[in-house]
């Protein structure tokens, strides 16, 4: 095996073409990171899993290592893979960092073209939160309440489950009790390490979460299935709205990403991707404007996967094109269809100077 320079991408077949990395196994987490990339058919390929994480910074250099050469990777992807790795089989993932070769921006655009359908085609999405090195966060404790959501009727993020809960412990206030030591107890079980990791606030996230079949939350070797989890976090919701007895733990990663997703999430189920193309279009860059991206282009280019050609948001995946013209090209496509609302998210009344770029929201960019 050569580890001494750096892996040469070879060209990808035309078509539906996609690579996977097979990570190879490890008895032992201190391992060296040992992988292969492999082409495939993405029409006849199924028997993998796709990767949704946070990149993380590159300051520091991390490697994997193919049987002909390193990939130079960003800090949390190692961390992953190991967190990820069998003891005694390999894993097929698909890890966008390292299946597609970012240095190549026609390869790019076009392998970001079917994201939408990797993601949906994958057996399940895993979505990396991180280590839990201490074993802090009690998943058998947020099962439990998983339960006691079902047992209650908690099923959608709806606003009648405050009457639910309300219904509930009426009259009774062994009850009221109980529900106020319950999220004590979700609070001493560390759920909030949950949702406040980085990975829901990031824009790619979005589609990957929504399109996957079987989504789960993975914490170091730990697995969550993206029901339970929602089902406590409906609950968490619903208590706090019928009680009102104390702040949610770090509200605003509760509710402007995590409670947020689910939301998002429930509205692109539910909701026919052929009407009110504009009202939708409006719609997701409303609820997704507080999401972070490195590249203001991905804030449109992320969206793509979830909407129909007909909305207009099938506009051209060109890596080539700066920020302003990707934006122009948006604003073009919507006015062309005679959606003029989208250009209020530009902010345009705050300003003296028409500057349509603004839509970015820079603050939302690191």
């Amino acid at each position: 095996m050569s580890l001494n320079y750096p892996y040469q991408y070879e060209a990808l077949a035309k078509g539906d073409s996609i690579r996977l990395l097979q990570l190879k196994p490890a008895a032992s987490n201190d391992t060296i990171i040992q992988c292969e990339l492999i082409d495939v058919d993405l029409v006849i390929a199924s028997e993998y899993e796709a990767l949704s994480y946070v990149w993380g910074n590159d300051d520091e250099p991390n490697f994997i290592h193919l049987p002909s050469g390193h990939l130079k990777v960003t800090e949390n992807l190692p961390s992953a893979l190991r967190g990820l790795r069998y003891g005694g089989r390999s894993r097929l993932l698909w890890v966008d960092a390292v299946c597609i070769h970012q240095s190549d921006s026609t390869e790019k655009a076009q392998q970001v073209a079917l994201m939408a359908r990797i993601y949906r085609n994958a057996l399940r999405v895993l979505a990396w939160l991180g280590n839990d090195d201490l074993k802090v966060i009690n998943f058998l404790t947020i099962l439990k309440f998983s339960k006691m959501a079902r047992h209650l009727g908690l099923k959608s993020p709806a606003p009648e489950n405050k009457a639910v809960i309300q219904k509930w412990f009426y009259g009774d206030p062994k009850k009221v009790v109980w529900l106020e030591a319950a999220i004590r107890e979700l609070g001493d079980a560390n759920f909030s390490m949950i949702y406040k990791s980085a990975w829901f606030t990031r824009m790619w996230i979005v589609q990957e979460a929504l399109l996957a079949k079987r989504l789960v939350l993975q914490v170091g070797s730990s697995e969550l299935d993206w029901d339970d989890f929602e089902r406590v976090m409906i609950f968490v919701k619903a208590v706090d709205a019928a009680l009102q007895f104390g702040p949610i733990v770090s509200r605003e990663a509760f509710v402007f990403y995590a409670w947020n997703l689910i939301l998002v999430r429930h509205r692109w189920k539910l909701t026919s991707k052929d009407i009110d193309e504009p009202a939708q279009i409006k719609y997701y860059m409303h609820q997704l404007k507080h999401r972070r991206c490195t590249d203001g282009r991905d804030r449109v280019f992320a969206l793509r996967g979830l909407l129909p050609a007909s909305s207009g948001l099938n506009i051209q995946l060109d890596y080539t094109k700066s920020v302003d013209e990707v934006y122009r090209d948006l604003a073009r496509t919507q006015v062309k269809l005679g959606n003029m609302a989208v250009l209020s998210q530009a902010g345009l009344w705050k300003r003296q100077v028409f500057q349509l770029p603004d839509l970015i929201r820079v603050q939302s960019l690191h």
